[in-house]
């Protein structure tokens, strides 16, 4: 078995005071001093062969704080060799943050003699940080001056790691039991409350440390407390079910579970009447038994009952102005009731006829009736088409459990034939609005994510010829980020978080890009075939949202394929669409199509109307989200075109997008990095709480020739900006930081300095639009991720425009 530390520091003391009995021995006996000195030398030699030889890291170091000696155990720990070691200062081996505490500290060593826990971070030779725990003493010479050290260490690192996640736990079961939606408290034997949560100082209005100590029923200001002698001692308290359920959980150790009473409570000097559901479990803190006590106010869920009660008393009437046709039969289907909607609706009041044969004329029970789920207690509500008839009605089934323990349906009719397919409409953009919201959500972890990729590969550039490989390859990689900011604009215009960019596109040039990054990942026994009309015209478009188009379509076809292999082909060209034969209802004029074609497993005919619905799928499970097809159609609808599909089952699939060509031929749109930036010597306070984007923002501000003091935190901003406001000319703030955002901290600042000029910079506009930062008197505002020139631009303006002087009209 390994010694302990607690082991090694009692030899350790051993030797040091066998050390201090030998010179002992030697002050008194001088004639023995040889004697005497070789017996030291030789306990002292024994003792560290222990140490050097032990498992645990031990080292020693001279009045200097450089390594005498070390043991195997510490460079196996550390991954030093014996000669990198021996001579060199401990700080040497020390995190950079810990250096200055080992000089101030180590003359104390010495002078105390001992140190017990001491910690330190340690660099080992591979570059890992561990923290450790010293345990040491000093050795004295003959003349009991200082010699050298003997200490031993500890690796911490995963004991504090577990101690962090023991108290992240704890903090998070605090949190839990903070935030409970019902009252939660734990109390002893007495009933005395130790703890409670937020709900429960809410509802009596105190502050928790003025709860503590006290009886349940004064805590809660039970009516029997405040009028009687208090807690458990007045004649009502027996029969209280707070106070039972607590008493018996002690005595059984057995939980009680949603026990529901009434309670009158005192609340701001007024009597109120409370319905609780209360609930206990056995606890157990530092081997004493408490009670978790769990109260959830179902006051008003009483009340809905007893308002529910009230409402049946009025069904009737109710019933009676119902514009739906409803009636109501017994479980033999024979109809109880039917309401003057029904009867105008068959003709006649059929009551005590079987409800199949008077409303729809048959002998038999009707294939959609939902008889047997009814008398399981079940609702049912489902769309009915009327036999032999174009209209469609919404039946709504329900069981009505009579006094006599017997059940009856309720039926009602309302015909939805002329809002049907508005219902199906607003049922679409409910899913849209849903896949928005998700979209939306992702947009600034994302353009996070693109912000140094842009940044990085456009200051990069410029320390390359254009001519070289590494500038070709820096383009590709800014032209990669910027395809993926204008993606992010996408999913916020497809949040509703932003506005498309439109520009005259050639969707031939767009496919062309398609294919070379969708070839690599398709199995090449996937035969793809391209035939791309180089003159194809201009269409209006997005381009990243084309993009979007052919890679969903392909995927599409490469998964209809990708069992038994296959072909898809990919075709771009123009096509006219003439007056009298237009395309799915298309304005005749010139259309640039893509079709994309696989000779796959095909749609089923009954599946085709559904394929461009938000999440439906008809790949298997892990193959995809049901959303492709629905974004595809999004898209195209938005470009003002039209999609349609053709399928033949088990043979072949095709998909033919129409995009509207320009009638003219504007200057196309060309991509590049401007080279002319405006440039500055201002003093920038920037503050990002991503350390990575607020390094790249300063990289690029001190590039353009300014002077910038960065953040990571809104609150250290306002606070260094308050110590000196005369010390900047500009601040450039994220929008979104904890503590304080963007906004929030310009107004601060705004206020000690209502002259300094703010820019936000934001990659989710939710929170705030350029319209209401310019309302705050924010005077610039930025779209991550942001390209350095558009930085530069913005920033040149706003300075400049704060040196202009205002003029009143």
């Amino acid at each position: 078995m390994k010694p302990s530390y607690q082991d090694l520091e009692k030899k350790l003391e051993a030797v040091t005071q066998e050390r201090d009995r030998l010179l002992s021995i030697i002050n008194s006996n001088k004639t023995g001093k040889f004697q005497t000195k070789e017996k030291f030398n030789n306990n002292e030699q024994k003792f560290r062969s222990l140490f050097l030889n032990a498992p645990l890291s031990y080292q020693s170091l001279d009045e200097n704080g450089n390594f005498i000696e070390v043991n195997e155990a510490w460079l196996k720990t550390m991954g030093y060799s014996i000669d990198e070691v021996i001579g060199h200062n401990f700080s040497e081996f020390l995190h950079p943050d810990w250096k200055d505490h080992f000089k101030e500290n180590f003359p104390c060593f010495k002078a105390i003699g001992e140190i017990l826990g001491v910690e330190f971070e340690m660099v080992k030779k591979n570059g890992d940080l561990i923290l450790v725990s010293f345990h040491g003493k000093i050795g004295k010479n003959d003349n009991d001056i200082f010699q050298r050290t003997h200490c031993i260490f500890q690796d911490i690192t995963q004991r504090k790691k577990l101690e962090y996640e023991l108290k992240t736990h704890f903090r998070n079961l605090e949190t839990i039991f903070d935030s409970a939606p019902f009252i939660l408290a734990i109390c002893d034997k007495d009933l005395c409350i130790h703890t409670i949560n937020r709900k429960g100082t809410s509802l009596v209005k105190k502050a928790k440390k003025d709860l503590l100590g006290k009886f349940c029923g004064d805590v809660f200001h039970c009516r029997h407390s405040f009028n009687g002698c208090g807690c458990g001692k007045n004649i009502e308290c027996p029969d209280c079910i707070l106070r039972n359920s607590v008493l018996s959980t002690f005595e059984t150790r057995n939980s009680c579970i949603e026990k529901e009473t009434q309670m009158n409570l005192i609340i701001d000097g007024m009597e109120t009447s409370f319905y609780f559901s209360i609930s206990t479990a056995l606890l157990t803190f530092d081997n004493e038994e408490r009670v978790l006590l769990s109260m959830a106010d179902i006051t008003e869920s009483k009340m809905n009952e007893q308002a529910l009660l009230d409402s049946e008393k009025k069904y009737r009437s109710m019933m009676e102005a119902l514009e739906d046709p409803t009636y109501i039969c017994s479980q033999d289907m024979r109809i109880e009731y039917m309401n003057p909607a029904m009867i105008n609706w068959i003709g006649e009041d059929a009551t005590g006829r079987k409800c199949h044969e008077a409303i729809w004329g048959s002998q038999s029970r009707c294939p959609w009736c939902s008889y047997d789920r009814i008398m399981k207690g079940e609702s049912t509500s489902k769309e009915l088409q009327v036999p032999d008839s174009d209209e469609i009605y919404h039946v709504l089934s329900a069981p009505i459990h009579t006094t006599d323990s017997s059940i009856s349906k309720f039926t009602s009719y309302r015909n939805v034939t002329e809002i049907k397919q508005l219902y199906s409409r607003l049922q679409q953009a409910q899913k849209m609005e849903a896949i928005g919201n998700l979209a939306g959500g992702i947009a600034h972890d994302f353009n996070n994510i693109l912000f140094p990729i842009v940044g990085l590969s456009e200051m990069l550039i410029e320390n390359f010829p254009s001519d070289s490989m590494e500038y070709e390859d820096l383009q590709e990689i800014h032209k990669a980020g910027i395809r993926g900011s204008e993606l992010v604009n996408q999913i916020l215009a497809f949040s509703r978080q932003t506005e498309d960019k439109l520009s005259p596109t050639r969707l031939q040039f767009i496919m062309k890009e398609v294919f070379k990054l969708i070839r690599a990942s398709i199995p090449s026994n996937i035969e793809i075939n391209q035939s791309l009309q180089p003159n194809c015209g201009l269409v209006l478009a997005d381009s990243t949202q084309l993009h979007q188009i052919g890679m969903n379509l392909i995927t599409n076809a490469y998964h209809a394929v990708q069992e038994n292999g296959g072909k898809i082909d990919v075709e771009v060209r123009e096509v006219e669409v003439k007056k009298g034969i237009g395309v799915l209802g298309l304005p005749p004029g010139k259309y640039a199509t893509l079709t994309v074609t696989d000779n796959g497993v095909g749609i089923e005919r009954d599946l085709l109307e559904k394929i461009f619905e938000p999440y439906f799928t008809t790949k298997k499970k892990g193959k995809g989200t049901g959303l492709g097809l629905s974004v595809v159609y999004g898209i195209v609808k938005k470009h003002k075109g039209e999609i349609k599909v053709m399928s033949e089952p088990g043979k072949r699939t095709s998909f033919q997008v129409y995009l509207p060509i320009l009638s003219s031929s504007p200057l196309e749109k060309t991509e590049g990095i401007c080279s002319r930036q405006p440039t500055g010597s201002e003093k920038i306070l920037l503050v990002d709480d991503e350390p990575a984007i607020a390094n790249l923002e300063k990289q690029m501000l001190e590039k353009l020739g300014y002077s910038v003091s960065k953040r990571v935190s809104s609150t250290d901003t306002l606070d260094a900006f308050r110590a000196n406001p005369d010390a900047y000319d500009l601040i450039i703030s994220d929008m979104s930081m904890p503590h304080l955002t963007g906004d929030q901290l310009a107004l601060e600042i705004l206020k000690i300095r209502p002259d300094i000029p703010i820019i936000i910079c934001t990659g989710f506009s939710e929170n705030i639009s350029k319209e209401q930062a310019l309302g705050i008197g924010i005077k610039g505002f930025l779209m991550k991720p942001v390209a350095k020139a558009d930085m530069a631009i913005e920033i040149r303006r706003v300075l400049d425009d704060a040196k202009t002087p205002k003029t009143s009209d």
